[in-house]
């Protein structure tokens, strides 16, 4: 099949399939021999919407130019992974101006669930680990947010908004009003990377 690709390791194939195939298996089709730029480009939708169970070996080099919108998807996990299985693993990557918007209003959250949003993801498993992995970006929220002001079902923190972020660099990650202008609330970050939403003036 002229269409199959084989991915070969110490001479055995691992795995076949089409770009589209190998892609969802998540496997080792993952290792990156260049920098991404997805400026303009569409994230894809697989890793923003299901459980990352893979393995990407990123050889040094960077994913960039992401930006995505948490409101048009009403999760329970929210980020660039909405969340990582316990089989996932990421080693030398860098994850370079990455920039999600949360508006979310609380009849938007999750049915007695938590939502937890993060940069990188919104939920990571015990056994998904990483090694050299950096990140910077942006967090946006939106004035739907001020609804969020002390809601306990709503957990945010910057890289990952529940798990372990051992083995991540964050190398700067802002966190900001999409309308700076709206006094109705305020963002308020602390020391271990959980953001709060507090009620303004």
């Amino acid at each position: 099949n002229s269409n199959a690709i084989m991915v070969l390791e110490q001479g055995e194939i691992i795995e076949r399939g089409t770009h589209e195939q190998l892609l969802e298996m998540k496997g080792r089709y993952y290792e990156l021999y260049t920098d991404l730029d997805f400026t303009g480009t569409e994230w894809p939708t697989a890793f923003l919407n299901g459980k990352f169970n893979g393995k990407i070996y990123g050889n040094n080099h960077k994913i960039s130019g992401v930006s995505f919108d948490s409101a048009t998807r009403n999760r329970t996990s929210n980020g660039l992974f909405s969340s990582f299985g316990e089989g996932a693993y990421i080693e030398n990557l860098a994850f370079e101006n990455i920039v999600e918007t949360v508006d979310l209003a609380a009849a938007e959250l999750a049915n007695n669930q938590t939502t937890t949003v993060g940069l990188l993801a919104g939920s990571a498993d015990v056994g998904a680990s990483f090694k050299n992995v950096k990140i910077s970006g942006s967090l946006v929220f939106g004035d739907k947010c001020a609804e969020l002001a002390g809601n306990d079902s709503f957990t945010v923190k910057t890289v990952i908004g529940s798990g372990s972020t051992s083995g991540i660099t964050v190398v700067e990650i802002t966190v900001v009003k999409k309308n700076e202008d709206n006094s109705s609330f305020n963002l308020k970050t602390e020391a271990d990377g959980s953001v709060s939403i507090v009620s303004g003036n």
